[in-house]
This record gives structure tokens, sequence and C-alpha cells, in this order.
């Protein structure tokens, strides 16, 4: 089985528990801090990742250093990886609840690359005419790809909408090229 399914059970298996209680945003939150833990200090990281060390003992570490931090649903969470030894899928969770919660709030969210940053009213501009386009609620982050020249690049998903200046002049390039010009006496 994939990591990926594997965590998304997980993911599901806690945004079920966190829904059921009304904490959806909480757990969101204390999870991914758990996840900014493991990234940030090494020594935690160390621990956490350590396969030989047996899970009670984890488990009663967790414990002491999270429980003031953590609501009992999530460091519960955390002691069910430990057991079953997914610690190393931890962010990948992280991920795929965030991708549950968008999906139950009707969300999508996605990225402009423009050539300069846009201001925050472009980009809301940008996500109410995407909203009606794809019929969601639609969050965007912007990236400056100064590359792109002008124009915008937007990818939802799968899906990109290209109409940078960089697309359109190279549009236009293959199109020269493809042209027939001994139509207008140029040979």
């Amino acid at each position: 089985m994939s990591d990926v399914i594997i965590a998304r059970r997980y993911a599901r298996a806690l945004f079920d528990l966190a829904a059921e209680r009304q904490q959806v945003i909480e757990t969101e939150q204390e999870l991914t801090a758990v996840i900014a833990l493991v990234k940030e200090n090494q020594d935690f990281k160390r621990f956490f990742y350590d396969q030989k060390l047996e899970s009670p003992k984890k488990k009663e570490v967790l414990r002491n250093l999270l429980a003031n931090r953590l609501s009992a649903p999530t460091l519960h969470f955390l002691y069910l990886v430990a057991d079953k030894r997914r610690e190393r899928l931890l962010e990948l969770i992280g991920q795929e609840l965030h991708s549950l919660i968008n999906q139950a709030a009707n969300v999508v969210e996605g990225e402009v690359a423009s050539a300069v940053a846009l201001s925050p009213e472009e980009i809301a501009g940008l996500e109410a005419a995407l909203g009606k386009m794809v019929k969601l609620k639609v969050r965007l982050n912007n990236r400056v790809v100064p590359e792109l020249l002008g124009g915008v690049r937007v990818r939802l998903g799968d899906r990109i909408i290209d109409s940078s200046l960089r697309w359109r002049l190279a549009a236009l390039k293959q199109q020269l090229l493809e042209a027939d010009l001994s139509q207008i006496g140029v040979s």
C-alpha cells in the first residue's frame, strides 16, 4: 500500500474525530505545530523517528512534552501513529488532513504565478472569477516569477491557465513558424 493511501486513511480518521468534536481547525493547527517541531528541532526529530524506541516509552515522552500543548484527541492520534510506526508519514498525513478540510469547506487552493507581486485586491478578484468558473471557493497563493514577463499563470489542482506574456510570445512564434508565408509573397 502506498504512503499516500496510508496517510489519507490516518487523516480521514483524525478528520472524522475532529469534526465530531467540532475541533477541525484546532486539530489541524495542533498537528501543524507538531510537524513544525519535527522539522525544526533535530533532537525531537531523531527521537520521534527512532524506530528502535519502544512505543510505550515514546508515548510517555510525547505525553511529558506535549500534553500541555495539545488536545487529548491530537495527543492520542500521535500515540496511534507511534504504535503503528507511521511517524515518517506525519507530514503527509498533515497534507491529507488539510485537503480533507478544504474539501469539506468546498475550497480549492491554487497558485498564481506573476512577473510582479499581485495586490490583495487583484488576488481577490482573480479568486472570485475563478471561483465562479469552478463553482468552489478559491484560495490563491501568489508566487513571483519574473521570467513570465507579464500576465499570470494559475494552477488549480491539475488545471493550468496560462495567460502569461511569455506563453503568448511562444504561441505567436509557433504560429509564425507554421504559417504558410508563400500566400503573401514571402518565400
